[in-house]
């Protein structure tokens, strides 16, 4: 069982019909009896999360019989789900409404995310916004796109390197461990803009489309940074954990920091994660 390029079409297909079916027509929609909180009052689970989860995994299952599929709503039941990803031939990860809590409070920035990994090794990802009816894709080797909605493609491609003082950053700053989350928001004063999506999809994003320079998140899970580490990395950024080692499928957890380059995020991780005190 592989996986090739000409597979993508099938996965933007899936997440279309999960968006239009089980997302759209809740957004804007859901109502308080709809909404869970899982282990924070900033993790949410929705309707819409776990019906768009099951309607991809069913997808996924029909078009790839015999490969792993890990869901965020599936590893919350169970977490052995998890095991063997490192070891599959082939497997799916998928947030089926990444930026939930944005999607309750009715904000446009939320999406799909679908990575694709062999033998622990992320080969694609999916970025899809159902807004907009557009994608952030890529395959290892081949570069990363962003697809409109009348299927026009765009190379996607980072920013070059700049001193602090001239980047744009975006960190979920809530999500950090303390004292980081009360600091962080204070340290954004060294970039030259710094914001909080709350949605990984859109954090890719604007890093792969060459809007902002560095990006870090110290929670999440691989159905988060998969995909968008991939897309980050096609793009030509640089990419690891705070701790410098690889972001694969094999980490638990967040921990992502990414930039243009290596000493731009040697830069970062001194001056802005890390400061001397």
């Amino acid at each position: 069982m592989r996986f090739s390029g000409s597979d993508l079409d099938y996965l933007i297909a899936t997440a279309k019909e999960a968006a239009a079916s089980e997302i759209l027509p809740r957004f804007h929609a859901i109502a308080a009896a709809d909404i869970s909180v899982k282990d924070r009052s900033i993790d949410v689970v929705t309707e819409a999360d776990t019906r768009a989860e099951a309607l991809i995994k069913k997808q996924l299952a029909a078009k790839f019989p015999g490969a792993l599929i890990v869901g965020e709503e599936s590893y919350e039941a169970d977490k052995s789900i998890m095991d063997g990803l490192a070891e599959a031939d082939l497997a799916f990860v998928i947030d089926p409404v990444d930026g939930t809590m944005n999607f309750i409070d009715g904000l446009a920035m939320f999406g799909t995310i679908i990575a694709v990994v062999a033998k622990g090794e992320t080969i694609a990802g999916v970025l899809h916004d159902p807004v907009q009816k557009q994608q952030l894709l890529a395959v290892k080797g081949s570069g990363a796109f962003q697809r409109s909605a009348d299927g026009a493609e765009v190379r996607a491609k980072t920013l070059p390197a700049a001193p602090i003082s001239e980047m744009k950053g975006l960190f979920s700053w809530s999500f950090f461990p303390e004292p980081l989350r009360t600091e962080m928001p204070g340290r954004f004063s060294k970039f030259r803009h710094g914001l909080s999506t709350n949605c990984s999809v859109f954090d890719y994003w604007l890093l792969a489309m060459g809007k902002y320079h560095v990006m870090g998140n110290a929670a999440g899970q691989l159905w988060d940074h998969l995909a968008g580490v991939l897309i980050h990395q096609e793009a030509g950024g640089y990419v690891v954990r705070f701790g410098g080692s690889p972001y694969d499928a094999t980490c638990r957890g967040g921990n992502v920091l990414c930039a243009p380059d290596k000493d731009s995020w040697d830069a970062v991780m001194r001056e802005v994660v890390e400061p001397p005190r």
